[in-house]
């Protein structure tokens, strides 16, 4: 299949098709597939000379993608340099590709560099790489870095902070057994009418038990509300685990 891809591509004008630099990507993101470095930068390379196209900046995020997603995440970086000397402007897709790929892998002062970067060229984050930012994180135990972070970034940059960004919160923080403030996060997206799904709040419900704030019948009687993804029954489930909550303490 890449192989026939790829021959295609390069006899299109025997069949009467002239070759776009959407044909070139059509074919570079097939034999991406192959997993085949040398072969992926050689058609990268050749193939627009050999037909005198220019490449695109979506042609670039197609080999970053194939090249972090192969783990080689210096030589993905290494291509947007490249493809700035030929003209090529990194757009978010770039950007946010990269910055997730060395978060990922706990590169966060690569990914703060890229992301400093990214703003210095005219391109604003966009609500994956705060999804991504987040979870780092939670998952380095800075949870109480978290809320200030998001809000002082995500507010700046003019991005209303909406029900994603606290499901990732909530989720990420449950995950990381801070349950106080995922509990938190939960009443204060529910006050701007931004509900967290139903796996979300049930799995805060198990958490909050399983930490002792929370008692194992009050969860199963409350847990029914959701049978019907009713918003107000949510409202209630969190009135009473504050409720609950509030009665563990003063014991």
């Amino acid at each position: 299949m890449i192989k026939q891809a790829v021959s295609t591509f390069f006899d299109t004008e025997l069949y009467g098709c002239r070759r776009t630099v959407k044909s070139i990507n059509a074919a570079l993101k097939v034999l991406t597939m192959s997993r085949d470095l040398e072969a992926i930068e050689s058609f990268f390379r050749e193939a627009p000379l050999e037909c005198g196209i220019n490449l695109d900046v979506y042609s670039v995020n197609i080999i970053i993608k194939a090249v972090f997603e192969m783990g080689i995440l210096d030589r993905s970086h290494l291509i947007m340099l490249e493809m700035e000397k030929l003209g090529i402007r990194p757009d978010v897709v770039t950007y946010t590709t990269l910055i997730s790929a060395f978060y990922k892998v706990s590169q966060w002062y690569i990914g703060n560099g890229l992301r400093n970067l990214m703003v210095l060229n005219g391109c604003f984050p966009n609500l994956a790489i705060f999804n991504v930012r987040i979870q780092l994180l939670v998952n380095k135990g800075r949870a109480w870095m978290l809320i200030s972070w998001v809000y002082s970034h995500v507010n700046y940059r003019g991005i209303e902070p909406n029900i994603k960004i606290y499901q990732t919160m909530i989720h990420y923080l449950c995950r990381a057994g801070d349950f106080d403030l995922a509990y938190t996060m939960t009443k204060n997206s529910m006050e701007k009418n931004w509900f967290p799904s139903i796996d979300t709040i049930l799995k805060l419900l198990e958490a909050l038990r399983k930490n002792g704030k929370f008692d194992k019948a009050s969860t199963e009687k409350d847990t029914s509300f959701f049978c019907t993804s009713d918003e107000d029954h949510a409202v209630d489930v969190v009135e009473k685990i504050n409720e609950n909550i509030g009665h563990k303490s003063s014991m």
